[in-house]
């Protein structure tokens, strides 16, 4: 998997937002070869306790909670490179709003720089 992809997941309950989005941040360096994604952690509690969601590092694992896995893909965008070194940067960073800036914008922006 390439690093700095934008990863969506659907999401089925009734309490989460009906999709996830983040960037794929390579693989755990501690001998666990473990993929990890960088998104809004919080989103998942759902759009009306989202707000002091922040920007983590987390497991695909957890990342994808057994559901299916998309890739998004743009006619234009930054290298992988470029969008993991946005991601990386916004590392614990809030923010978090639900119609201005959520996990979606977060994972364009990554990627597109807009």
């Amino acid at each position: 998997r390439p690093l700095g992809e934008h990863m969506e997941r659907l999401m089925v309950d009734l309490i989460s937002l009906p999709e996830h989005h983040g960037v794929f941040a390579g693989y755990r360096r501690d001998g666990y070869e473990e993929p990890e994604v960088i998104h809004f952690e919080g989103c998942v509690k759902g759009v009306f306790s989202a707000g002091d969601s922040h920007i983590s590092r987390t497991s695909m694992a957890e990342f994808t909670r057994g559901q299916t896995l998309f890739v998004q893909t743009y006619d234009t965008r930054l290298s992988g490179m470029e969008a993991y070194y946005r991601a990386n940067w916004a590392l614990s960073k809030q923010g978090y709003h639900c119609q201005t800036f959520n996990c979606e914008h977060f994972a364009v922006w990554c990627c597109t720089g807009t």
